[in-house]
């Protein structure tokens, strides 16, 4: 007759010790072992969902050729009792003798189960003593549960959940730190309440952002989680780990320190490993030149998410339509800022650089955002022409011409909106009354629109031969 050992659990996660106990088991009783992964209990929290708890277990116990998931019983209702699955199972396989194992603290609470005194009669009890609990002997005779000298350890999912996921086998292991699973639980131990919810506002924007520029989903998901995680370490331990491992920033603001030390933190509460997530959460507050675009994601995450007291929307929306411009549009807002609260003890030798370039970038944004408005409102003859090496005061001329009096006004007024709506500062519409002639000043960018018969009699481009002119397609090609 073939012998069958139902391992009952959360398993929340599966890991070493269940294991062993089964391999234990399985020898002693010359029996296969089925994993039988529980639904989610109402009464505990932290809890995986039930698909991915199986997964860690399918993934635990492959290549052990006498273990194997348990199958899924027909549902027969919401909730799902061990007495269903033991009817189900019996009936299906008359010829198995089937053990059910189960802990000390189980024993003692089995004259609670619904229909013990039927499920006794189908399955031969088998406990493993615990540590810590007091076996109930009037239990462990009434229905008749078998010693068969399993004895468990200390280790428990409860210290995994805690952050001791070494304690997993390593395929195990490696899927919590990748995906992130139970970092919100251990995140919730070592922060505040307001920081703690900041972190997982600051994952779930990384996370959109990620989706949006074709980065990874997890990998942004656990740099939003634990970016912070230094953040509340105490002054006395900050100081020694900054001495030790980053003397070169000493010189910077106390406030910054965390964003070095984060990857440390990272890796003792986490298991986090991945150099592209240290990079990430290492240069959150100030940058770094040469950041990933994982890294852009979490400094702009980190400053966007909604929990913030001002309306990110603009900003999220141009990190959302590509992560480049959006961290030029958030990190010139962020130089802004720190300037305005006289905070620029915050922005380090990287920061000055990236904030140039971020100047740049939301020029040429600006640039293209011109162009494209109005070759998408019938503007003719586009030019552009770069005065940037030798006019102080303007980087770029957009030329262009209209048939007609009302066009070149609604041109004008058209622009004049656009560049507003994307929070350029416009300087002024200077020749609203002209029939032949309207420039609009948006001061890195000016825009000449002239009715068509009218624009060779300012001769514009060859007034301005020495500069750089290009075209539409040209300029929609630059890249940031």
């Amino acid at each position: 007759m073939k012998k069958v050992i139902i391992f009952g659990g959360a398993f929340n996660p599966i890991h070493k010790t269940h294991l062993e106990i089964a391999r234990h088991a399985s020898e002693l009783l010359d029996a296969d072992v089925w994993f039988d992964v529980s639904e989610r209990p109402r009464w505990k929290s932290g809890y995986l969902g039930k698909k991915t708890r199986e997964r860690l277990v399918k993934e635990a116990i492959r290549g052990e050729e006498r273990f194997r998931l348990s199958e899924k019983i027909p549902s027969t209702g919401t909730v799902t009792y061990t007495i269903d699955t033991m009817l189900y199972l019996t009936d299906k396989y008359p010829n198995y003798k089937f053990y059910f194992l189960i802990g000390t603290d189980q024993v003692n609470l089995l004259d609670k189960w619904k229909d013990i005194d039927t499920l006794k009669e189908l399955v031969q009890f088998i406990y493993i003593d615990r540590p810590g609990y007091e076996l109930n002997k009037e239990n462990y005779k009434k229905y008749k549960i078998k010693d068969i000298g399993l004895v468990g350890t200390e280790i428990s999912s409860t210290k995994v959940r805690a952050g001791d996921f070494k304690l997993c086998p390593k395929v195990v292991y490696d899927i919590i730190c990748r995906k992130g699973l139970y970092f919100k639980e251990i995140l919730g131990g070592i922060l505040s309440e307001h920081r703690f919810k900041h972190s997982l506002r600051v994952a779930k924007l990384a996370v959109q952002m990620a989706k949006a520029n074709n980065v990874d989903v997890h990998k942004a998901y656990i740099a939003g989680i634990v970016h912070d995680c230094a953040k509340q370490l105490p002054k006395e331990e900050t100081m020694e780990l900054m001495r030790q491992h980053f003397p070169e920033h000493l010189n910077e603001a106390y406030a910054i320190y965390h964003q070095y030390l984060a990857p440390i933190l990272a890796e003792r509460y986490f298991g986090i490993t991945d150099p592209e997530i240290f990079e990430a959460i290492q240069y959150h507050t100030t940058g770094k030149v040469g950041m990933s675009d994982l890294a852009k994601i979490i400094f702009c995450a980190d400053k966007t998410e909604p929990g913030r007291d001002y309306d990110s929307t603009f900003l999220v929306d141009r990190c959302l339509e590509n992560i480049t411009t959006g961290f030029a549009f958030t990190m010139v807002e962020q130089i802004a800022f720190l300037e305005k609260i006289n905070h620029e003890v915050l922005i380090n030798d990287d920061t000055k650089v990236l904030y140039q370039e971020a100047l740049k970038i939301k020029e040429l944004y600006l640039l293209k955002l011109v162009v494209k408005t109005i070759d998408d409102h019938f503007g003719r003859d586009i030019t552009i022409v770069d005065v940037s090496t030798s006019n102080p005061l303007v980087k770029y001329y957009v030329n262009c011409d209209a048939l007609s009096e009302r066009q070149v006004r609604a041109l004008a007024e058209t622009v004049a909106d656009v560049v507003c709506e994307y929070q350029y500062p416009l300087h002024h519409i200077e020749g609203r009354n002209n029939p032949e002639w309207v420039l609009v000043d948006v001061i890195d960018v000016v825009v000449n629109i002239f009715k068509t018969e009218a624009r060779g009699n300012y001769h514009l481009e060859k007034l301005m031969a020495d500069a750089d002119i290009y075209g539409l397609e040209e300029v929609m090609q630059m890249e940031y």
